[in-house]
């Protein structure tokens, strides 16, 4: 039987999968309603004389009491007024015989009997039952503690300091979206893939939810490219189902110069692997470093192979949707340790949607913004205005990158292409870069000090 803790679930994503078991199980179709205020309904089927009525409560492995307490004191007198012929509750805490005895007398006459109370191990026994569902909630499977020690073992994760709880509440906060299924379609066709996409915007995180799908779900072996491809000589093996990773393959920040020939060994590589069933090859890189390879290396500009990218875009119908970006800034602030006011902050008078609806909306900045220690240098009253100025003026994120991790050249660039419209043709560029050069260089760095 599967064993799940549930921890790495949010309300709503224990919520839905509560839903997709119950569906199966009872044969029916549940109405589903938004997050919010639920009137004690979760779920509910109707039809006839039948008013069905399921509620999902997600606490923590010590949370009876708490349980039991919100039962007896919220949901019983929503369900005087509610009145339903079968009333189902789902929990996450583990239930006894007793337990189970002392809530169907706090929720009788509207819970037939103990069966309609469905503890932690009830669901772990739906999903022994119903793999499908298992495998449609692969966050819930993917930050199990058995999957984790697997995967860490296998050294896919390429923190060398990571520890069991750091991996999962960085794949607890991850949230699939196409770009998923878009680089499985890619790897199962050409057997290789490179995410590439801007700065914080979840390159690497989605590149080990892929290992993590090959290693342990589809008995792949790992190996991760630390340095140069000359590392994978020696355990390359084509009768062997083994997976490559090679994050950040081009340079961390920008393109490092690659060895000797380099270009024509990577691609070299993503042909042999293209004509193995048993191999699979994962790179990930920023989208700005690979365009700038393809004008300095001949074997990227023109591969011999489908050069597939699966890229993660930001915007309205890009990978961030609104509902995703949704739920991105929910599972940050869920699986925060941001004080109780400030997440409060956020939600009151809709503060959210200042965040959600921003045009730099980014995963890095909600990261940033939802951890305690950076959250609290304000106070939670002006906390909400605070997160968005990050967004508007994300100086202190990018600051560093900027001074330190751009050439002067490339610094002098950003500063003049943030002049401009925000579509500017080539010429104009040009034209305003040799405008500056006429400048003197103390002249120029005074407006560089200001910015």
């Amino acid at each position: 039987m599967a064993d799940y803790d549930f921890r790495s679930l949010s309300p709503r994503d224990f919520e839905l999968l509560c839903r997709d078991l119950l569906q199966r199980k009872l044969g029916v179709h549940l109405e589903s309603f938004s997050a919010g205020p639920d009137s004690g309904i979760d779920f509910r089927y109707q039809t006839g004389s039948e008013n069905l009525i399921v509620q999902c409560k997600h606490y923590a492995e010590s949370g009876f009491a708490a349980l039991r307490r919100v039962l007896e004191q919220k949901e019983r007198p929503k369900l005087a007024v509610l009145k339903p012929t079968r009333y189902i509750l789902v929990t996450s805490v583990p239930m006894t015989p007793k337990r189970k005895d002392s809530l169907a007398e706090i929720l009788s006459p509207h819970c037939r009997d103990t069966a309609d109370i469905v503890g932690r191990d009830d669901v772990d026994n739906l999903l022994t039952g119903y793999g499908d569902i298992e495998n449609a909630h692969f966050k819930l499977w993917l930050t199990s503690a058995a999957v984790l020690e697997r995967v860490l073992s296998s050294g896919v994760f390429s923190d060398s300091d990571a520890h069991l709880e750091r991996v999962r509440l960085r794949l607890s906060r991850y949230v699939p979206n196409d770009s998923f299924d878009r680089a499985k379609a890619c790897l199962d066709e050409t057997h290789f893939c490179i995410v590439a996409g801007i700065p914080g915007i979840g390159k690497t995180t989605l590149a080990e939810v892929l290992l993590a799908d090959l290693v342990d779900r589809q008995g792949f072996a790992a190996f991760r490219v630390a340095h140069d491809l000359g590392e994978l000589r020696k355990v390359k093996n084509r009768q062997s189902r083994q997976v490559f990773y090679f994050d950040d393959f081009l340079g961390k920040t920008s393109l490092q110069k690659l060895q000797k020939n380099e270009d024509q060994r990577l691609v070299e590589l993503m042909e042999e692997v293209a004509g193995n069933r048993n191999w699979r090859f994962i790179l990930t890189t920023r989208e700005y470093i690979l365009n700038n390879a393809k004008r300095h290396y001949e074997a990227f500009a023109q591969p011999s192979i489908d050069f597939r990218l699966c890229v993660i875009g930001l915007g309205g119908l890009g990978d961030y949707t609104r509902p995703i970006r949704a739920r991105i800034l929910y599972n940050h602030i869920y699986f925060s340790d941001l004080p109780r006011e400030y997440k409060l902050a956020l939600l009151e008078d809709r503060n959210y949607e200042a965040i959600l609806s921003h045009r730099n909306y980014n995963p890095r900045v909600v990261e940033y913004m939802t951890q305690s220690r950076r959250a609290q240098s304000v106070g939670p009253t002006v906390y909400r205005q605070e997160f968005v100025d990050s967004l508007e003026n994300p100086a202190r994120i990018w600051d560093h990158a900027f001074r330190y991790q751009l050439s002067e050249a490339g610094r002098h660039l950003l500063l003049v292409l943030a002049t401009l419209p925000d579509e500017t043709r080539l010429e104009d560029l040009e034209k305003d870069i040799l405008g500056i050069l006429s400048v003197s260089a103390e002249t120029f760095w005074v407006c560089d000090d200001c910015w």
